[in-house]
C-alpha cells in the first residue's frame, strides 16, 4: 500500500510526498519528480528571516517548501510506524524488555570490574523477562529475529530476513516467516 501526502506552497504549488512499499519516499512537485528520501531535505534550524534555497535536481526549492516535503515525509512515516505497530503487538514492550536486559548486564559486568565496587552498589534488578514476553507476543519475537538477520553480513541470510519483515509487517502468516528464515541457506551450501 502506498502512502501519499500532500501539500500547497505559497506559490500555489503542489508537493506530494509518497512513500513505497518497499520504504522509498518520494517527493514530486507539480507533478515532477524532484527528490527521494526527503528526509535529505531538512530545513535549517535558524534562517533568521533569510530565505534559504535547497537544489534538488533542476529544482531550487525555498526553505519552506523543503520544511513542507519534511514535514510531509515525516507525517508518512508516522503512519507507517503506526501500521508496522498495528500488525506487530507489543513489539516496544519486548524491544524495551531487552535493551533492560543488556542495561543490566552491563552495569553488572561495570559494577565486578570496579574494585571499589565489588557489590555494594548493584543495578537496579530487570523487571520483566524478555522471554516471557516473546510467549506472549510471537509475532514481535519473529520480528526481532528477522530484524537481526537482516543486518547479517550474508547476502541471502540478510534478504531472508527483509522478506520475513516486510512479511510480518504487512500482517502475514507466522509459519511462512519462520520458514523463510529457517531456510535461508543457498542450495550451493547444503553439501558443505
Amino acid at each position: 500500500m502506498e502512502i501519499v501526502v500532500t501539500r500547497q506552497t505559497r506559490k500555489g504549488q503542489t508537493i506530494e510526498v509518497s512513500i513505497r512499499e518497499d520504504g522509498w519516499i518520494i517527493a514530486l512537485l507539480d507533478g515532477k519528480e524532484i527528490a527521494t528520501e526527503a528526509s535529505v531535505l531538512k530545513a535549517p534550524k535558524h534562517n533568521y528571516g533569510a530565505e534559504w534555497t535547497h537544489r534538488v535536481g533542476n529544482v531550487l526549492l525555498t526553505t519552506k517548501e523543503a520544511s513542507i516535503i519534511s514535514q510531509a515525509s515525516d507525517a508518512v512515516k508516522a503512519i507507517r510506524q503506526a501500521e508496522k505497530e498495528a500488525n506487530l503487538p507489543g513489539l516496544k514492550e519486548l524491544r524495551a524488555a531487552i535493551a533492560d536486559e543488556v542495561r543490566y548486564r552491563e552495569q553488572f559486568n561495570r559494577m565486578m570490574d570496579d574494585e571499589g565496587n565489588d557489590g555494594a552498589c548493584p543495578p537496579k534488578p530487570v523487571t520483566v523477562n524478555s522471554k516471557e514476553l516473546a510467549v506472549k507476543y510471537p509475532r514481535a519475537a519473529l520480528y526481532i529475529k528477522a530484524e537481526n538477520y537482516s543486518l547479517a553480513s550474508h547476502y541471502a541470510k540478510s534478504a531472508a530476513g527483509d522478506k520475513a519483515m516486510r512479511l510480518l509487517e504487512k500482517g502475514g502468516n507466522l509459519k511462512e516467516a519462520e520458514e523463510i528464515l529457517n531456510n535461508w541457506l543457498p542450495a550451493s551450501a547444503w553439501n558443505d
